[in-house]
């Protein structure tokens, strides 16, 4: 039987192991009721949690890729067991000592020996290559099979490195209590200026008044890459700080193969019961996110599931967390309006069909004002098309060449202007339903 030890913010919380093909998680002494629980999927009020809530709560802390995965089980350097890649304890045994929030999952033996961690610096040759291998494939995480140094596990389906920023810019990995700070993600395969146009939709989020993560296009030597500030890392007294933070799917105890609505997962609504039940700030919390279902609606970004929003969370509740992985699909496809977006809105997934009054029936249904709902889809709209020069001085202002971004801006104003004359019809229409009324 294995047994892994589980710590938050440094601290060991619980254990957990597998019984008879089950999967189990208890919380050690002293962690009670007050305390901040591991998720918001085991709380801390119950002390022993079973079953498929605890697996899936491991599995979302795994790269969601079959490649990936595979290539972890199969890893057997420096004494690691192969395993298969549906176990989810035996993988984060292999790679669990930085995962996402304030997590660390490692072998009991190892615990003693995470105090003091190492940050060992990296060249830019060093860092070429561990990206290379990512994007190739050949080693998924981009770290060697040598020692402990630069384990880490991230979630999602695409090829990424977590490194350590150095306070002179260089770059490093790191091992033990020592937190990485940024994530590396090399190009999707065919799909041309995806590392700059998911900066550029960033960059625009932030520019409308979402918060989103900051982000920034790098080149070392042959390989590009968006190296994304983690939100679930704090600089404090010169110390790098974990903070704990989960997914959606996670928090509510979904599988990650269901992080799609139309596969079973979460939708708007389910996540907006979420926010209204345990956020911190829920009126704040659930606006944001109703803001930025739309603005993935009016870029294009049809890969806003479940697993791409997450929350900050503490003792008392959560707090949702900014933006990341925003990406448009506008330069990629031949016909936009036939996109699925992930999460529905009423009963309506394609792009081509969600009108603006869909958002304001399903505004209406979460108990939004029709002031709110016309300023959060018609002026956000607006808003976008307006922003999007100030998008790309900023990013041209960051070193990006115009023609990295030229295809996925002009791809989004085209977008805003189709929607401008849709939300025209739509107050057209609305004036004419009122002159019939009187």
């Amino acid at each position: 039987m294995v047994e892994l030890s589980v710590l938050l913010n440094g601290n060991v919380v619980g254990r957990v192991h597998e019984d008879a093909n089950r999967k189990v998680f208890e919380y050690v002494d002293g962690v009670g009721a007050g305390d901040a629980p591991l998720s918001m999927s085991l709380p801390t009020t119950q002390r022993l949690h079973t079953g498929k809530v605890v697996e899936n709560w491991l599995f979302n802390l795994l790269p969601d890729n079959t490649q990936t995965l595979q290539w972890i089980a199969n890893d057997t350097s420096n004494g690691r067991v192969r395993c298969s890649p549906a176990n989810p304890v035996r993988l984060l045994a292999k790679v669990g000592e930085d995962c996402a929030g304030a997590v660390q999952i490692v072998p009991p033996e190892r615990v003693g020996h995470l105090n003091p961690g190492t940050v060992t610096p990296l060249s830019e040759a060093e860092v070429e290559e561990r990206v290379q291998q990512a994007r190739l494939g050949r080693s998924p995480m981009g770290v060697s099979g040598e020692g402990m140094q630069g384990r880490f596990s991230l979630a999602g389906a695409q090829p990424k490195l977590a490194l350590r920023r150095l306070s002179d810019g260089g770059w490093a990995s790191v091992s033990g209590a020592e937190p990485t700070t940024h994530i590396l993600k090399p190009p999707i395969p065919d799909m041309s200026g995806q590392v700059e146009g998911e900066h550029f939709c960033l960059v625009l989020a932030r520019h409308i008044g979402l918060n989103a993560a900051e982000s920034e296009v790098l080149q070392f030597r042959a390989e590009r890459v968006i190296a994304v500030r983690r939100f679930d890392r704090e600089l404090e007294g010169g110390f790098v700080r974990r903070l704990h933070v989960e997914d959606m799917c996670q928090a509510m105890g979904y599988a990650p193969g269901q992080k799609y609505q139309n596969y079973g997962g979460p939708g708007i609504s389910d996540i907006m019961t979420m926010l209204s039940l345990h956020s911190l700030d829920k009126e704040n919390d659930r606006r944001a996110f109703f803001k930025a279902c739309v603005f993935n609606w009016v870029i294009g970004g049809t890969d806003a599931h479940a697993k791409n929003f997450s929350v900050y969370v503490g003792h008392n509740g959560l707090a949702l967390a900014p933006l990341y992985d925003l990406n448009t699909a506008l330069p990629y496809v031949d016909h936009i309006a036939g996109a699925t977006m992930s999460m529905s809105v009423g009963k309506r997934y394609k792009l081509g069909e969600i009108q603006f009054r869909h958002w304001f029936e399903l505004g209406k249904t979460l108990g939004f004002s029709e002031d709110f709902i016309h300023d959060m889809t018609v002026m956000l709209m607006a808003s976008t098309g307006i922003m999007l020069p100030m998008a790309i001085q900023t990013c041209l202002d960051g070193g990006i060449a115009f023609e990295s971004i030229s295809a996925t801006a002009r791809a989004i104003l085209r977008r805003v202007e189709s929607l401008s004359e849709a939300a025209m019809e739509y107050k057209y229409a609305a004036d004419v339903q009122v002159a019939k009324i009187r």
